[in-house]
């Protein structure tokens, strides 16, 4: 059976927090470091994730690494390949840009759209019309090019809130932005918006997340427009969330529950827990 997601963490400890995230809905969820090893996991996983360094690469050194990654995911055959990036979408044309990332990715994978989720409501962050924001340790919502951490990031400060302006620096243009407001199925169905486009190049889209029930809304569409080609989703730990509600809903195929979790043992001493604070 496929593997409902394949996530590819652009560093560890990312890639750790949307484990957990999998993980605390008992789902059977693994994490690798070695692309290799995660293509001969376990076929029982229902979740496979691979933690990288792209974040801190070059763009060109991206390119190179994410095609690399990519034929591994490529040989499982998931439904939804999950690009997870940190929350505040900090990057940049040279520095962890996501745009190669995303680009080298859809060559290889041949997905048919790609979705970019640009909040995490749970966590702080919300996206309303393509523009990002974020909750700060002051407790006060800014928008990201003027919160007072982000904007001032000493490898990627944020200095466009506008997440299509952002990525299309990085080379990910023609991103079709999906507002909060169409997610309700005002405009029709959600998932009959998210139809591949006339153009060339894949059909691209940036969906809005600004509460939990749009995760929710993004889920129940996901379990629609699934098919033979992957879904490549960009964003952070919201995927995961989105695609939780996906499966508890029924829409999405699961494994028999009966079916353990990938032999995992059960957990003694010491057991890694990230503060909301660290989360990504």
């Amino acid at each position: 059976m496929r593997p409902l997601s394949v996530f590819i963490g652009d560093d560890f400890t990312g890639a750790s927090d949307t484990l957990a995230t999998w993980a605390r809905a008992g789902v059977p969820a693994r994490l690798f470091l070695d692309a290799a090893e995660a293509a001969a996991a376990d076929k029982n996983l229902e979740v496979i994730g691979i933690a990288t360094e792209l974040r801190g690469l070059s763009a060109e050194r991206i390119r190179a690494r994410a095609s690399d990654v990519a034929e591994w995911v490529r040989s499982l055959e998931p439904r939804f390949v999950h690009y997870k990036v940190c929350s505040t979408f900090d990057s940049g044309p040279e520095t962890g840009s996501i745009g190669a990332a995303v680009r080298a990715f859809e060559q290889v994978l041949d997905p048919g759209l790609t979705l970019v989720l640009g909040g995490q409501p749970s966590l702080g962050r919300y996206c309303l019309f393509g523009t990002l924001f974020a909750r700060a340790a002051d407790g006060e919502v800014y928008r990201i090019d003027r919160h007072p951490v982000m904007r001032r990031h000493p490898v990627t400060p944020m200095t466009e809130a506008d997440l299509a302006v952002h990525l299309a620096a990085q080379g990910l243009d023609t991103l079709q932005s999906i507002p909060f407001t169409e997610l309700s199925g005002q405009s029709g169905p959600l998932a009959d918006l998210l139809k591949p486009g006339r153009g060339r190049g894949p059909a691209r889209f940036l969906l809005d997340a600004a509460s939990a029930e749009d995760i929710c809304l993004v889920g129940a569409a996901l379990g629609a427009i699934a098919g033979e080609r992957p879904v490549l989703l960009v964003g952070a730990s919201s995927v995961a969330e989105a695609l939780l509600a996906c499966r508890k809903s029924g829409s999405m195929p699961m494994k028999p529950a009966s079916i353990p979790p990938a032999n995992n043992p059960p957990a003694r001493g010491a057991v890694l827990s990230l503060p909301e604070a660290a989360r990504r």
